[in-house]
């Protein structure tokens, strides 16, 4: 939760930015969330914007997304 709150004070001040275009690709809400970020923590919500501007959906998809990758950084 911590990590969290870091990383939404950091990307946002913890608000709901609307999406705009960030090196390549849009980046939305209160973390950031990117397109590919959010297929790949399992789509949720309607659509990357949906999500990304509920913060509660938005850290489902990071916790999601961490799960996922999580073992690939055992050891590093």
């Amino acid at each position: 939760d911590q990590c969290l709150a870091c990383i939404c004070e950091k990307e946002s001040n913890c608000r709901p930015l609307p999406c705009k275009w960030d090196k390549g690709s849009d980046s939305c809400g209160y973390y950031q969330l990117k397109h590919v970020y959010w297929k790949d923590c399992g789509s949720p919500g309607v659509t990357l914007e949906d999500c990304a501007m509920n913060k509660q959906c938005s850290e489902r998809c990071i916790r999601a997304y961490m799960k996922r990758y999580a073992a690939r950084c055992v050891g590093h």
